[in-house]
């Protein structure tokens, strides 16, 4: 049973990205994140005013040129549209009417933001100084009687540039060439600065900054750029965030695919929106960290303590109210703490997760690692502070899940060096102590145990290893070199049938002759151990009974036998090759290693008579006698004894009908199947055996066989279906309380686990007209009734998986028990109690009324009517019940007074 986990959420919820700027459009160029540059470059690229190349590099430390220069500050100004409508002839004799940046030119040098470097000079190509970007933001922004006021080019300039905070955090030199990242800082730094406005009209006409004398306030971001800000917190509803929007405070706006929703719920940013109400960046305004917590309560105060990155914060005064429902000492083991100038103002807290997966396998919305897997739909998944999609998890990352609050994080940490100090709880990594209580490790067959970890553990002391940590500190997962033997397996054919005892010197030794797969004779002695042979073993007249025919062996580093294995087997008389999946019961696949022995001479012994192929490659068409030696249900080896040719004449298919109708003037049917996942036409022969101009012949049965699978056995020289009858194979109906586990590509449907071979199809058939291939993950047992088609009866693996409509599954079970119902014994002369079923074995619930329950009760209890009285007729209704199927039966029973 599930323990319940406490979750907290106090003012906020989600989860948060670091960065303290966030793009709405395109991803972060790689080569500026954690730069100076970040915030500057993530707006601009929102903005479209100085945009990163189509590498996805931004490549801040590369100079810029006048021309690309004109151009960012054109676009700064909301001119875009008219520079490329101005494209054509320019005053400068080196910028031709066909340059790209023509028309940008043309408009910045009309404003009289740029000039010429000489009379009808432009040098379009040269890198921009420093001060001379300094000086075009500097005119854009209206405040060029000011900068000459000062000194003009180019220490006026700058003078003004310094006042206005343009220059802010930039570190540009005068005289040198401006990388992109500074002229980034510089037009980023200029967006928000009141700009220089005139008041007034001929003598009396002035500029003032904006804002001041009576005017507005204009910056090139709200008046050119027709953006403006929002700074407050973030929330949305479910159906908001469906639609893409978010709010403000109280500002609704349209965010783009891939919006970090629960990263930012709850966390004051400054949104910057379009016209439209579309945001085009956002500034995070607060500290947000990921970690597990601990809550102290030092006097008044009231501090949570990140435990990874060892830092304290002090719950802010005026937020302690809503902090009541943690107290001190409390221990959580993910959380999300936000901190606003210095003390913490929200919090998102779980006190453990439900469990974790290391990934080996994502399928949809399905991660799986080492026999476990997890189904994430509807799940918030973390990463590094962002919301990610599940597809976006890889192998090997660490996944922890929290199922009440649908909440999965990514964090993979771990930490590789020498074991030393080794406790009952505890060990010690290059001096940092770890507690591995209630850690796994990886067994032999890659599936998590805690079986004897401490000896594991004991027996690593010195030894280096690589362990998993949690957000406490705390090992979940340790790798215990469980293959540091290096051994491997190797299987061979005992060239005298048996595996030898013998006695050398007082010791007992087993003598293992083989020829390996590759057709060589190798030897093996080994002394007879307990544990060398996996199994028990009796040994007749110097052999060891049970192992005859193949063996299989461990082999150690230095090539001596560490195991012998006793593999599991069965004999079969008749395989046919292409069409048989099953040898003795066993799954037989292409890679199975054949050992034909049909040539063989125990008294000779020649290894050349055996020969060692695959079953894909076998060179004949039917095993006559045989012995197949299997792991899990699946056939490994097959000792062949005895073989024969044959030329088959037709194939057989299991093949999902979709389609079935009569050729016109033909007596002959056109059918279209599934075949695997391939859709394919088939006809049937006129002159074979399926006569379906034949009165008896039923259209109607043929067309009712849609959506059902038959196997069509096909002339292999027509190509067309030469079956005798057409009739829909039997299924294996799954309950309704199976599970499913995708991954592993099972079905476990009580004591029966299903197993889906290789090239098995899941079909949606709950619309035969519309059949559709699904995934393993879209076997919902919720949704769909779930039919399986076995690749061989009396097996467990499943070739098809049939998804059909519950509600017509449920209809047929419904018709079934109600046809079954019945009630024991004469109905006209009643003297006893009736036994009434509550269920039938369909599945479905049965319930009573009756006409006169004084008589007859609803379960079934018979009240006989006094001696003398007349006898009573009684009315029972059963109403039988699975899913929203409810159908009726009556039954008039007559009982029979006291005499």
């Amino acid at each position: 049973m599930k323990n319940t986990k406490k979750v907290l959420s106090v003012a906020l919820a989600g989860a948060l990205a670091f960065g303290s700027m966030g793009a709405a459009f395109a991803a972060m160029p790689a080569d500026v994140k954690g730069t100076d540059y970040e915030t500057a470059v993530e707006r601009l690229s929102g903005l479209n005013v100085l945009n990163g190349y189509e590498d996805g590099t931004f490549k801040p430390e590369k100079t810029i040129t006048r021309a690309e220069f004109a151009a960012v500050v054109v676009r700064s100004l909301g001119l875009d549209d008219s520079a490329k409508a101005s494209m054509g002839a320019t005053g400068f004799g080196d910028v031709p009417a066909n340059h790209w940046a023509s028309g940008y030119i043309n408009i910045a040098s009309g404003l009289k933001v740029i000039n010429g470097k000489a009379e009808g000079v432009f040098d379009p190509e040269a890198p921009v100084k420093y001060e001379e970007a300094v000086t075009m933001i500097v005119r854009a922004l209206g405040y060029e009687p000011a900068a000459k006021a000062k000194g003009g080019y180019p220490n006026g300039y700058l003078v003004v540039a310094g006042q206005e905070d343009i220059t802010d955090d930039v570190d540009g030199t005068i005289g040198t060439s401006a990388p992109r990242g500074i002229v980034a800082q510089l037009v980023d730094n200029s967006l928000e600065v009141n700009m220089m406005v005139q008041v007034g009209y001929g003598d009396e006409a002035k500029f003032v900054k904006s804002g001041t004398d009576g005017t507005d306030k204009e910056t090139l971001l709200d008046t050119k750029l027709d953006v403006a800000f929002e700074e407050d917190i973030v929330d949305f509803t479910s159906s908001q965030k469906d639609d893409n929007k978010i709010e403000v405070g109280s500002k609704e706006i349209e965010v783009k695919d891939g919006f970090n929703f629960e990263g930012l719920k709850g966390v004051k940013i400054k949104a910057y929106y379009n016209d439209d109400d579309e945001l085009v960046s956002y500034e995070v305004k607060d500290d947000v960290y990921f970690d597990a917590i601990e809550v102290d309560e030092d006097g008044d105060d009231l501090e949570i303590k990140l435990v990874g990155m060892d830092k304290t914060y002090t719950v802010s005064e005026d937020k302690r109210d809503l902090f009541t429902s943690i107290e001190d000492g409390d221990n959580f083991e993910y959380a999300k703490v936000i901190v606003e100038d210095g003390d913490v103002v929200g919090l998102d807290a779980i006190t453990s997760m439900d469990g974790y997966i290391l990934v080996e396998d994502v399928e949809k919305d399905v991660i799986s690692g080492h026999d476990e897997e997890v189904d994430l739909e509807d799940y918030v998944v973390m990463k590094d502070g962002k919301e990610i999609k599940v597809s976006d998890i890889e192998e090997g990352d660490v996944v922890f899940y929290n199922d009440s609050k649908e909440l999965a994080e990514v964090y993979t940490k771990t930490v590789t060096g020498k074991v030393e100090d080794v406790l009952t709880d505890e060990f010690t990594i290059d001096g940092e102590e770890y507690n591995y209580e209630g850690a796994f490790y990886l067994d032999e067959d890659s599936e998590k145990s805690t079986t004897e970890l401490e000896d594991k553990v004991a027996d690593m002391e010195g030894e280096k290893t690589t362990i998993h940590v949690n957000r406490q500190g705390d090992v979940i997962l340790i790798d215990v070199n469980e293959d540091s033997e290096n051994t491997s397996k190797i299987v061979g054919f005992l060239k005298d049938g048996a595996i030898k005892q013998y006695e050398n010197r007082g010791e007992t030794y087993y003598a293992v002759d083989i020829i390996n797969k590759d057709g060589k004779e190798v030897s093996y002695d080994v002394e007879v151990d307990d544990d060398v042979i996996d199994g028990d073993e009796t040994v007749t007249n110097g052999k060891v009974d049970d192992i005859t025919g193949l063996v299989e062996l461990e082999i150690d580093e230095d090539g001596e036998i560490k195991e012998i294995v006793v593999l599991e087997n069965d004999t079969d008389n008749d395989i046919d090759v292409e069409d048989d999946n099953y040898a003795a019961g066993y799954k037989l696949s292409d890679d199975v290693l054949v050992f034909n022995v049909e040539k063989y001479d125990y008294a000779d012994t020649d290894a050349d008579d055996v020969e060692i192929s695959t079953w894909e490659d076998a060179d004949f068409d039917k095993v006559t006698d045989a012995v197949v030696y299997a792991k899990d249900g699946k056939a490994k080896y097959i000792l062949v004894k005895d073989a024969d040719n044959d030329s088959e004449e037709s194939t057989t298919e299991r093949a999902l009908i979709t389609e079935v109708k009569k050729v016109s003037g033909e007596d002959e049917l056109r059918i279209k199947a599934y075949v695997g996942g391939d859709e394919k036409t088939f006809y049937t022969d006129t002159n074979e055996r399926l006569d379906i101009s034949d009165a008896g012949f039923d259209m109607d049965a043929a067309e009712a066989l849609v959506g059902k699978v038959v196997e069509l056995e096909v002339d292999n020289d027509s190509g067309k279906v030469v079956n005798t009858d057409l009739d829909a194979l039997s299924t294996t109906t799954v309950a309704s309380d199976a599970t499913v586990k995708v991954s592993a590509k099972e079905i476990i449907d009580g004591d029966t686990t299903y197993r889906l071979i290789s090239g098995a199809k899941v079909f949606n058939v709950t619309d035969a007209s519309d059949v559709t291939v699904e995934s393993v993950s879209d076997i919902d047992l919720d949704e769909y009734n779930v039919e399986l088609v076995l690749d061989e009866a009396g097996t467990t693996f499943v070739k098809y998986v049939l998804l059909t409509d519950i509600a017509v599954a449920d209809q047929a079970d419904v018709d079934a028990d109600k046809a079954a119902l019945t009630i024991e014994g004469d109905l006209d002369n009643v003297t006893a109690d009736l036994t009434l079923e509550t269920s039938g074995s369909n599945g479905s619930t049965i319930a009573w009324a009756s006409s006169d329950e004084t008589v007859v009760a609803t379960n079934g209890t018979v009240t006989r009517p006094a001696s003398g009285e007349a006898n009573a007729t009684v009315t029972l209704t059963a109403t039988i019940e699975k899913g929203d199927v409810t159908e009726t039966k009556e039954f008039t029973v007559t009982v029979i007074a006291l005499p």
